[in-house]
């Protein structure tokens, strides 16, 4: 967790890390067996505070920590897949959504969300991306 000490670095790591989700991506889209039955999930494990710490790296950025100011609880979520189960080129924007609905919402999808015991997994599935 560089961020907290590392800006730069930390933002290297988000650049590496699209890069894998695109090929990822682009890998998923050349296979024929997956291409029209895949969705693709992607969230970070949380957000980060709206204000540095004051530690700074090498270029004089400061790092950012992740201490549970409302900030740090607000993380996106994207979710791409076919045009038959996902709504394409749609922002959904709220503020009600959590981390812990990404489970709810592979269960849905797999169909079986309503057989997940509310104490497994006690958030609710992201409807609004997908195709109703």
């Amino acid at each position: 967790d560089i961020g907290h000490s590392n800006f730069t670095k930390y933002c290297d790591g988000i650049k590496k890390s699209d890069l894998a989700v695109y090929k990822l991506w682009e890998a998923i889209q050349s296979n024929p067996n997956m291409k029209d039955d895949t969705v693709l999930i992607i969230a970070p494990e949380f957000g980060r505070n709206e204000k540095p710490n004051s530690i700074r790296d090498p270029f004089g950025r400061l790092a950012v920590d992740h201490t549970g100011d409302e900030t740090s609880k607000q993380i996106f979520c994207l979710v791409v897949g076919p045009p038959h189960i996902v709504q394409q080129n749609k922002i959904v924007e709220h503020s009600y959504g959590e981390s812990i609905d990404i489970v709810p919402t592979i269960g849905a999808i797999l169909g079986f969300g309503e057989e997940i015991p509310r104490t497994l997994a006690s958030g609710v599935p992201l409807h609004e991306a997908f195709v109703q």
